[in-house]
């Protein structure tokens, strides 16, 4: 492993949990919500395909708990797929 010090965990809803096969340590899996459960303190986050799906008040929100959890100089990537609303 490149970074054998680095683990990560899923956080997502436990029905989306339940269907993710995780390939064990370092990784691990949380069930929750992110409006209502903390999330897990990291020096990264990764959000790919979240943010798009709420309103700007959700968004903030959602981006809200992740600044909490973050720790002191940490990096957040959000992937969204971008496109021309002429197109859609």
């Amino acid at each position: 492993m490149a970074a054998p010090d680095t683990s990560g965990v899923l956080f997502d809803l436990p029905g989306v949990i339940d269907t993710v096969d995780v390939p064990g340590e370092p990784f691990a899996v949380q069930a929750g919500d992110f409006f209502v459960d903390p999330l897990p303190a990291a020096d990264a986050f990764i959000l790919m395909e979240v943010i798009h799906d709420w309103d700007d008040d959700h968004a903030a929100a959602i981006l809200s708990a992740v600044r909490r959890a973050a720790s002191p100089g940490a990096t957040v990537l959000i992937i969204e797929a971008v496109a021309d609303e002429e197109v859609l």
